[in-house]
């Protein structure tokens, strides 16, 4: 299947999310806006990961960050915008520092919970 350019969209169908993604090739790319809907996070939050996943070389940008032009309505005017979209790689890899973040923090309320004697366990 060629898939270069196409545009898939996913819909949890009670109207709570919504994810345009677009393909090219064999790889899905994401907005940092689109990541930031996806994990339920700020948009901040994305790039600042971001920043530390290339700073800490785990991935290279050239190899996972692109540029992509979007059409959107500003202020009842069409606007053309540039904005860099990343790869699965970059997807992937921000998910596993999401997940790793969510289950410290588990850890943590947890051991405050034992030491407050709090838990009921």
């Amino acid at each position: 299947m060629d898939s270069t350019g196409d545009i898939v969209i996913y819909d949890t169908g009670d109207g709570r999310a919504r994810l345009d993604v677009h393909l090219d090739g064999e790889t899905v790319w994401l907005t940092q806006a689109q990541m930031a809907e996806l994990f339920g996070v700020g948009p901040q939050a994305i790039t600042k990961h971001i920043g530390n996943i290339y700073d800490e070389g785990e991935l290279a940008p050239e190899a996972t960050r692109s540029k992509m032009e979007q059409v959107r309505t500003e202020r009842a005017r069409q606007v053309r915008r540039t904005v860099s979209v990343y790869d699965l790689d970059m997807i992937v890899c921000y998910w596993e520092l999401f997940v790793e973040r969510i289950s410290r923090k588990d850890k943590f309320i947890h051991i405050e919970r034992d030491g407050l004697g709090l838990n009921p366990f």
